[in-house]
């Protein structure tokens, strides 16, 4: 135990030594300052820490000893124990040298040594408060690039730009069109409308943050039609409306022209909600175009639509009715009128052909001429009726009837011939006799035709005769007599044909002649036909049998004739057993002849008496004669069917739709009546029957591809046609071509390359609009084939890279929207010498040398750069004198800008300037013109604008010396107000003075390329005299010397600014402004008037006042418009027009213009 407590004595006793012995050491720098940053007047601490006894600190700035509160009680620098240095309030000091800021380090020190720490810096924060660039007030144009110019104020460490829009943080990541430029620009490419709006940039750092003043994008939206104005369709006295809604920015100005017319009197209004053109109670002649023209600063668009008037159609000559002798002639006129231009057609009443103008009948007497007059010749019997003349547009139709009654009617009607007894069918041996009968009891029939199968029978033929009642006889039948034999009868009312068979047998076989209907036994006539009842397409008759053989009957057939459908007997039933018989179909208001035969085993029988004339009635059924004059009214007086709509539903169908405003109870069903351009020449429409009154729409078929086709309805009851209803045309839809290219060609150039030319289809044949060509080049194997498009405007290819030897098939077809059309013949044409020479022997060509030089393709190639040298060294030439010249101009005239601005004039006057007006010289007092703007004033040096124009016989010359525009300066934001007046006159108008004369306009001389001759000698005599006179004046001017300063910077076309440099002084900067009067003749130019020129400036002053009164009164007139405006948008009317360039600031313009006129001495 004893030795364990000797131990821990002895440890720290050991200890304490040991620590006697470190205490010697010097300190040891254990914590050393850092850089720090801290805002001008924060507290800062500079931390220092060291190990060691006894140890002192003493703290350096940039090398230099810092004073501390350890040496002056009231230093702000404070010395801790620690050793850290802490700063109550840094300060930047002046000059830098008493500040706070630098690079500091600390000393650590006892007796036994120093340690020096590592440097820290101590850096104090700033910010400026005024920013190096503010953002500017910037009109854009959308589309194009916008920038908001920011550059922050002086900071430390570096200011952080962003922006604020409307007072809100703006966030580039919400608007993928703007940018931040490493300068703090805000950029917008392209700029929208919704970019609108007042922007500040901020600047921050640690310090804090600084804001710009507000400043506003505008950006302006060229104007765009939203809703266009489209093309109405209105009847007279209506009322319409033309849509015409714009967009932009600022709302453009939206007025109403109607194109080479003056717009509708008091009927014309615009619509305040969309800007639309409202037109009431419609008029013919407001028919036209009509034009929406809207406009704001960004520029101005337009666009049309056309109101198409409809009026019903009318008649200005309306057909008469007429009573004509039979034979004589009649002449019905019909005018009709409306808009558009209806179309016109005549019909007769109970007849579905209808005859529009150029229509010729068959027989020539009925015809309508190109005016529409129907003129009816020869007038026969049937002739006579009612004839309508129906007009229709698309607005409607209408109708106008007129009767034609036939005097004299009641003569008997010229019927075709009729054959008593008929040829029969005979079989006869050769060698025998035969006879075939065709005999008529009417002597005006004239004799007979006999044609055997088909060819007119020889009567001079030997053993063959036809005898006085028109029988045939062939005294010995030959084998080559068998056939068909044909009996034809003519007359004045038509002509009857009947055909029989002749077999011929050979003797052997033959056992008896076989003559069916020998006279022996012919049946006798049967009775006359009776009306029973009669309708309008049916009539019912009744006879009585053969008085002899009345057995022997075992049918019946019975022909008919009518003159309105026929000039022939028409069988029209045959077989019929018994003695009554209904006939069908027959046409309404149509007269019919009938007879009858009888049929026995030996075949017919002669033919019964005709039958009286029966003539069927105008409708169907048993409709009363009242009941028929009712319906013919009410479906006559008005249009009760209205087509509307004419839909394509592929390259041959159209869907029509109509509806029926009235008397549906009475309409049985419609007829709908189409014609296309192709039967423009032919006068019938086709036509379809729709039976049912109930139905709406139709769709007509087996149309032609891309054509327009001409629709109406009309409705009818009975034989009895309404009023057509409107017409309305209708286009199928393409189809591909149906016929192949013209003229295809295929030429062989050499081994190796092919043209191939064409021409187009024919229009009836192409189906659509053509849009190109295709050429199929099918070679011996797939990789060898190809397939071209061209254009449509194509009529040839070159293939080139042809295969020689290889047999190519070539062959071309037309395109249209709807596919590739039918393919021209294949061409086949093989790739070797021998169908090279074959092709050019055939197109002509010879195998001269020189021809085959051009062909080939080095040659061409070599003209071509040689044509290209050529012209390089033609413009090196042309630059090179230009140069020339130039140099040549500069070094004799100095800076001579021809300027061509149209005031160039023939004058023997000098401009001079007077008071800030400018006038010609040698003008009297009361005839001098005013410039619109007085020049800008400086001192000559600094002038903006200096002009001179030298007076002679042979023109006047401008010499500017200007930074770019003559028309206009850029300055610096000023916040001033600022105004300028500018008067312009049009070289086109008459030129007023201030006491009302009219002056003439200054003429228009070309200007030359230098100056007059002899100008140096004088400008140098007048400025010597200029300098002694300006040397005196600045003898005795007291004020010190101006020097002109060109500091400011101009802003150019894209928003960048530039430092602007003094123009170049030349010989005219010397000269001192003119004097204040025109000077004298030059007799006596040594005499001054500087007197009479002051007392003349106060009348110049006057004279201005004036001419700014004029130009007020002139602008008055011409802000009244021709054309219709919102009176909403008269705010608008002090817009700028002009165009807008992509970025630019708001700047007071500056104009000057002037006219210059010849003055007579």
């Amino acid at each position: 135990m004893g030795a364990y407590y000797v131990n821990c004595f002895l440890f720290l006793l050991l200890t304490c030594l040991a620590c006697v012995e470190g205490s010697k050491e010097p300190p040891i720098i254990v914590e050393h300052p850092i850089d720090v940053i801290v805002p001008k007047g924060a507290p800062a601490t500079l931390n220092c820490a060291a190990r060691g006894v006894n140890v002192s600190f003493t703290w350096y700035r940039n090398g230099e000893r810092v004073i501390t509160n350890k040496d002056q009680a009231h230093s702000h620098r404070i010395l801790l124990d620690s050793g850290s240095l802490f700063l109550l309030k840094t300060n930047i000091g002046k000059n830098n040298k008493d500040g706070d800021a630098g690079n500091y380090f600390c000393k650590a020190k006892n007796n036994f040594g120093e340690a020096k720490s590592n440097e820290g810096s101590l850096k104090i924060a700033m910010l400026g408060d005024e920013f190096r660039v503010r953002p500017r007030t910037t009109m854009s144009l959308a589309g194009s690039r916008a920038i908001l110019e920011c550059s922050s104020p002086l900071g430390f460490p570096e200011p952080v730009v962003s922006w604020r829009k409307n007072e809100k943080e703006f966030s580039l990541n919400d608007n993928a069109r703007a940018t931040l430029d490493p300068t703090g620009n805000l950029i917008f490419s392209p700029v929208e409308y919704s970019d609108s709006g007042t922007y500040q940039c901020v600047s921050i750092n640690m310090v804090g943050e600084r804001v710009s003043s507000p400043a506003r994008l505008s950006v302006y939206e060229k104007p765009q039609f939203i809703k266009k104005p489209e093309d109405v369709t209105s009847e007279l006295g209506g009322s319409i409306l033309f849509n015409c809604t714009v967009g932009g920015e600022p709302q453009p100005q939206v007025y109403w022209t109607k194109k080479g017319d003056q717009m509708p009197v008091a009927r014309a209004f615009i619509a305040r909600d969309n800007k639309g053109l409202r037109i009431e109670n419609i008029q013919k002649s407001d028919e036209g175009e009509y034009v929406c023209h809207a406009r704001n600063p960004t520029g101005s668009i337009e666009t049309s639509a056309r109101l198409r008037v409809q009026v019903l159609p009318s008649f200005e000559i309306s057909p008469i009715s007429q009573e004509v002798m039979l034979g004589g002639q009649a002449v019905f006129h019909c005018v009709p009128n409306g808009q558009p231009a209806p179309a016109s057609f005549w019909s007769k009443s109970g007849d579905q052909n209808m005859f529009f103008p150029g229509y010729v009948s068959a027989d020539s007497r009925v015809s309508v001429q190109h005016n529409g007059t129907l003129i009816i010749k020869n007038i026969k019997s049937e002739d006579g009726g009612s004839y309508t003349c129906a007009a229709m547009n698309s607005a409607g139709s209408a109708l106008s009837k007129a009767k034609l009654t036939v005097l004299n009617s009641a003569q008997p009607i010229n019927f075709p011939p009729i054959i008593e007894k008929l040829p029969q069918n005979q079989t006869v041996a050769v060698g025998m006799r035969m006879k075939m009968k065709c005999t008529t009891k009417s002597e005006t029939n004239g004799m007979a035709v006999w044609e055997h199968n088909g060819k007119e029978i020889d009567m001079t033929r030997l053993g063959l005769r036809q005898i006085d009642d028109g029988s045939l006889i062939i005294n010995s039948v030959k084998s080559e007599d068998q056939g068909v034999y044909t009996c034809t009868l003519t007359s004045a009312g038509g002509r009857t044909q009947f055909s029989s068979i002749l077999k011929v047998e050979e003797k052997g076989d033959f056992k008896e002649t076989k003559v069916i209907g020998d006279l022996e036994t012919t049946l006798y006539e049967p009775g006359k036909p009776v009306l029973v009842e009669v309708t309008d397409s049916e009539i019912e008759l009744e006879w009585t049998p053969p008085t002899v053989n009345e057995t022997a009957v075992l049918s019946y057939t019975i022909e008919y004739y009518s003159p309105q459908s026929n000039k022939t007997w028409i069988t029209l039933s045959e077989f019929i057993k018994g003695t009554k018989f209904r006939a069908k179909n027959l046409k309404p208001s149509s007269e019919y002849v009938f007879f009858v035969r009888a049929r026995s085993e030996n075949g017919l029988g002669l033919p019964s008496l005709l039958s009286s004339t029966i003539k069927t009635k105008e409708v169907l059924g048993d409709i009363s004669a009242t009941d028929i004059e009712n319906i013919n009214t009410r479906l006559s007086s008005e249009q009760i069917i209205n087509l509307k709509e004419a839909r394509t539903l592929n390259a041959t169908a159209i869907h029509l739709f109509w509806t029926v405003r009235k008397y549906r109870d009475i309409v049985d069903g419609f007829y709908v009546k189409w014609r296309g351009p192709s039967q423009n020449n032919s006068q019938r429409f086709s036509s379809v029957l729709i039976r049912g009154a109930n139905d709406n729409d139709c769709i007509v078929n087996e149309l032609q591809a891309f054509t327009n086709y001409k629709f109406f309805i009309i409705p009818f009851k009975g034989s009895v046609q309404g009023v057509p209803s409107n017409s309305m045309e209708g286009l199928t839809a393409e189809a591909a071509p149906s016929l192949p290219p013209l003229e295809v060609r295929v030429r062989m150039l050499n081994l190796t390359s092919v043209r191939v030319s064409w021409k187009p289809p024919p229009l009836e044949g192409l189906n659509g609009i053509l849009k190109g060509f295709q050429i199929e080049i099918v070679g011996e194997g797939n990789k060898y084939n190809r397939n071209i498009s061209t254009k449509e405007r194509a009529a040839s290819v070159t293939l080139f890279h042809l295969t020689p030897l290889m047999t190519y098939r070539i062959s071309v077809a037309a395109r249209t929207n709807a596919g590739i059309g039918v393919f021209h013949p294949v061409e086949i044409i093989k790739m070797n010498t021998e169908t090279l020479e074959q092709h050019r022997e055939l197109y002509g060509e010879t195998s001269s040398p020189i021809l085959a030089l051009l062909r080939q393709p080095w040659f061409l190639v070599l003209l071509t750069v040689l044509g290209w040298i050529v012209l390089i060294a033609i413009a090196v030439f042309l630059f090179m004198r230009y140069k020339r010249n130039s140099s040549g101009i500069k070094k004799r005239n100095g800076s001579f800008i021809k300027i061509n601005d149209g005031s160039i004039h023939v004058g023997q006057n000098t401009l001079w300037d007077q008071g800030g007006t400018v006038h010609l010289g040698r003008l009297p007092p009361g005839n001098r013109t005013i410039m619109s703007q007085p020049f800008i004033s400086g001192s000559p040096a600094g002038r903006e604008m200096h002009e001179y124009a030298m007076g002679g016989q042979d023109g006047v010359y401008h010499y500017a010396q200007a930074p770019g525009d003559n028309y206009s300066s850029k300055f610096q934001d000023d916040p001033s107000p600022y105004a300028t007046t500018t008067i312009v006159m049009s070289n086109d108008s008459a030129a007023f003075r201030n006491d009302g004369t009219i002056l003439r306009p200054p003429p228009s001389n070309t200007i030359p390329h230098n100056p007059p001759f002899g100008i140096e000698t004088e400008i140098e005599r007048i400025n010597d005299k200029y300098i002694e006179r300006a040397t005196n004046r600045r003898r005795n001017n007291p004020s010190p010397p101006q020097n002109p300063s060109y500091g400011h910077r101009l802003k150019n076309t894209i928003g960048s600014t530039l430092p602007r440099s003094p123009p170049k002084q030349t010989l005219f900067d010397f000269i001192p402004p003119p004097p204040m009067n025109p000077p004298p003749l030059l007799n006596n130019i040594a005499a001054d008037r500087y007197e009479e020129a002051r007392r003349a400036a106060d009348g110049a002053i006057s004279r201005t006042a004036a001419a700014r009164l004029q130009k007020s009164k002139n602008a008055d007139e011409l802000s009244q418009r021709s054309s219709l405006l919102s009176d909403e948008d008269e705010e608008l009317q002090s817009l700028h027009d002009g165009p807008l360039t992509s970025t630019h600031k708001k700047m007071p313009r500056m104009g000057i213009s002037a006219t210059f006129l010849n003055s007579n001495d």
